[in-house]
């Protein structure tokens, strides 16, 4: 919003300041000059009707006077014509025209970067986000990883267990039948006799 006032004042000065500050009419000291910068015709010859000016030949004709020419006087006294209508007129239409789509094209523009850095803006929050995401994964990965070295220890501690169960279990067996054989007495039948 800042370049606002900057791109009005400068259509301003391009615009309307040089329009105004045209005169109209004929600037007599410059017309002078011009008179007076002519050149004077070296040869004349009156018979024929032709006056020599350095190499153009000029032939003089009994021209009588515009009828025109005696309102002209009126016309060069009117008042000059408006801006506006100087501004639609059919010489300066077209510039006007493309002024007007030139300013557009500005606002156009301008809105455009101004879309342009909002979306930028949500691009840094994104990224961001994105960073803390990452930290946040960083450390659950490193928790998983002490987690994934804890099970392999405590996978260790249980294969240990187990084979000491085991050693326990086959120690409790033999206990067993070294307990067995000696407190059960046991008595061998020889023969059997079956009386009938």
């Amino acid at each position: 919003m800042k370049s606002l006032p900057a791109v009005i004042s400068l259509a301003v000065c391009c615009f309307i300041v040089p329009i105004q500050g045209q005169t109209t009419g004929k600037d007599p000291s410059t017309h002078g000059q011009q008179s007076a910068n002519t050149q004077t015709p070296k040869h004349k010859d009156p018979a024929t009707g032709t006056v020599n000016i350095d190499t153009v030949n000029v032939d003089k004709f009994n021209v009588p006077q515009q009828p025109d020419a005696a309102g002209k006087a009126e016309k060069d006294n009117e008042k000059p014509p408006t801006y506006l209508y100087r501004l639609v007129a059919p010489e300066t239409l077209p510039n006007t025209i493309l002024c007007l789509i030139g300013i557009a094209g500005v606002f156009a523009a301008f809105y455009t970067l101004r879309a342009m850095k909002e979306q930028a803006g949500l691009m840094k929050r994104q990224a961001d986000e994105m960073e803390k995401q990452r930290s946040a994964m960083d450390g659950q990965l490193g928790i998983m990883q002490s987690q994934l070295g804890q099970m392999e220890s405590s996978g260790v501690q249980t294969e240990e267990l187990i084979k000491s169960a085991q050693k326990s279990a086959d120690a409790a067996k033999i206990s067993a039948d070294i307990v067995a054989k000696v407190s059960v007495p046991t008595r061998k039948i020889r023969s059997l006799r079956l009386a009938l």
